[in-house]
């Protein structure tokens, strides 16, 4: 019987060890290979924690920074961050770089303007100061930014007042200055074979001058757009190129600037004479037309025909200017002033308006009509003016950019105003 006890004990003994080797090993494993929802693991040694994709393949697996780890290779290497690009993996740090800081307008119950900050935190790996990205990720970017269904949808909706050949009529360069003539419809101006219709773009950059693009780093993304769009002759110097950009391939011209060039150029008496300060501040700003862009008159007044005829001769042939000049045969005013349910858009908003019809995807910058920004930072009514002279009444400008902000939501256009690192 003591044998026999022995013996049981014996046993017993070993295949507690046993037991406990097992445990033990299996937690050694574990431990060795740090097996965690956040881990990778490459030719069985760890590599930096990382967030697995959802949907992940088994021999060949992206993490959100577009690197490439292939299973059953001792060193991989890392994946051409411009070749099979997916918005899903290449993209999602450059566009939530751009996206996470976009201001959101709500109304408190007093009636105050509030500005609410959605942020969005991500890890810091993949990274990288804006001007590093490749140019032709920042131009897909721009591209691919949109929901293209909801921007079809927006297009259409305007399309019912305002028509591509419409919205931006280009004349050809052999057409003089004295000889052209303005209609009132894309089907006129196509009969008149004067100009030529501006084509489709993927991608538009619509480049508003609130001072909320200072410090926002976003020049070469605006600079990246197939189509750059700016308004009223703003101040393309040096100082600011890092935040708004140097290329422009269309400038709009308001009928202010227009008047105060006729008077400064054309008119030998004027009734409304402006200083010569004024006037060499205007030539100054005209000089901007030097490499062939568009000058696009986008609310024409045909009791300046005349005089406009005049300023473009004057303009080419006695200061050689270089540009284009485009007109909207359907000014953009009205669709632009039903569709804001406003009495007189403002010309940002009007130049919208017509660039749903050329544009697949439009980007809007320095679009922001406040002098406050989150964080209580004053922000100048113009980035290259500090003042605050505050924004004009007679235009609407909180009620477009609450329309803007709904579209923005919705995807069928994009509002940045920061490409800074969050």
């Amino acid at each position: 019987m003591a044998k026999q006890g022995e013996s049981g004990r014996r046993r017993l003994f070993m295949f507690m060890f046993i037991n406990a080797m097992v445990l033990l090993s299996l937690v050694w494993y574990l431990l060795e290979m740090n097996v965690s929802p956040t881990t990778q693991v490459v030719s069985g040694s760890r590599i930096r924690a990382r967030p697995i994709p959802h949907q992940a393949e088994k021999t060949n697996t992206k993490n959100k920074t577009g690197e490439t780890h292939r299973e059953k290779e001792a060193e991989p290497k890392p994946a051409n961050r411009t070749d099979n690009m997916n918005k899903s993996d290449t993209f999602e740090p450059f566009v939530h770089r751009l996206s996470s800081s976009q201001a959101f307008l709500s109304h408190s119950q007093n009636g105050a303007n509030e500005l609410a900050v959605s942020e969005v935190n991500h890890t810091n790996e993949g990274r990288r100061s804006e001007s590093q990205w490749p140019k032709a990720l920042i131009q897909r970017f721009l591209r691919t930014n949109v929901n293209e269904t909801a921007a079809v949808e927006l297009r259409k909706k305007i399309a019912a007042k305002i028509t591509q050949c419409g919205a931006l009529a280009i004349y050809r360069d052999h057409v003089p200055p004295g000889s052209i003539v303005m209609e009132d419809s894309a089907e006129k101006a196509l009969k008149r074979n004067q100009t030529d219709c501006v084509t489709m773009k993927d991608s538009c950059s619509l480049v508003g001058n609130s001072g909320i693009l200072l410090e926002s780093e976003c020049g070469s993304v605006i600079d990246a757009a197939d189509f750059v769009i700016r308004n009223n002759l703003p101040s393309l110097d040096r100082k600011y190129e890092k935040d708004v950009g140097t290329v422009t391939d269309a400038m709009t011209v308001n009928l202010s600037l227009i008047r105060g060039l006729i008077i400064c150029l054309v008119l030998k008496s004027p009734k409304k004479k402006l200083t010569k300060a004024q006037c060499e501040n205007l030539l100054k700003k005209i000089e901007f037309f030097r490499g062939g862009q568009v000058l696009w008159f986008l609310k024409r007044n045909r009791a300046q025909f005349k005089e406009m005829k005049s300023l473009l001769s004057v303009l080419k042939v006695t200061h050689k200017l270089d540009f284009r000049f485009a007109y909207s045969p359907v000014m953009p005013i009205e669709p632009a002033s039903k569709l804001a349910g406003v009495y007189m858009p403002s010309s940002g908003f009007a130049a919208f308006a017509a660039a749903t019809q050329f544009c697949r995807s439009i980007n809007l910058f320095g679009f922001y009509p406040f002098n406050t920004a989150p964080g209580n930072r004053t922000v100048p009514s113009h980035y290259y003016d500090v003042s605050l002279k505050g924004f004009s009444r007679v235009h609407k400008m909180p009620k477009e950019f609450q329309l803007l902000l709904d579209w923005n939501k919705e995807g069928s256009i994009k509002i940045i105003n920061d490409c800074r690192h969050q």
